[in-house]
């Protein structure tokens, strides 16, 4: 369906758009990217919206629920602004309100494309092992009763040269 579309469009946009940016509180500078089979958690710009512009913390989450007795699975988008002074990147995301993108799935998932250590043969991952640096790709697998669907792959924002920015807008290469 056409909300089917949009909504698709906008998952596309978000991961397309997720900055490699380093949380100067972590161990060693870690990327603010969280990567598992059920949540997405990153930084990205906020687009398309009537707020301030800015970075902000985005969640994509696969939530089950029940409907009409069946069990079910839904994508949810959790947003909220940067906050520079937390202790961890996605803090922000504690008290954002629930967005429901897609519903009625019968099965979601993440997964991410990439090397284990930079030097190993880039395979998928369930779960993103490396805190130094962004997965080359992200798969949003989408199942519902409906036919047609397909996995959607996506591709964040890489720097050239394994370079990500800082809090303060600087370029870092390792």
């Amino acid at each position: 369906t056409a909300d089917q579309q949009l909504a698709r469009a906008a998952l596309r946009r978000i991961v397309t758009t997720l900055q490699p940016v380093r949380w100067r509180k972590g161990n060693n500078l870690p990327l603010a990217f969280i990567g598992e089979s059920a949540r997405l958690r990153a930084v990205g710009p906020l687009t398309a919206q009537g707020e301030a512009a800015g970075l902000r913390v985005f969640e994509l989450a696969v939530e089950s629920v029940s409907v009409t007795g069946a069990a079910r699975q839904r994508v949810v988008l959790r947003q909220a602004p940067l906050a520079w002074d937390a202790e961890a990147f996605d803090e922000p995301l504690a008290g954002a309100a629930d967005q429901i993108v897609l519903d009625d799935l019968t099965e979601a998932r993440f997964a991410y494309f990439g090397s284990d250590d930079g030097r190993a043969a880039a395979r998928w991952h369930d779960a993103w092992p490396d805190a130094s640096r962004m997965p080359a790709l992200v798969r949003i697998s989408l199942q519902s009763t409906d036919a047609g669907w397909q996995d959607l792959v996506a591709a964040p924002v890489v720097m050239g040269g394994n370079c990500t920015l800082d809090l303060a807008f600087k370029l870092r290469c390792t």
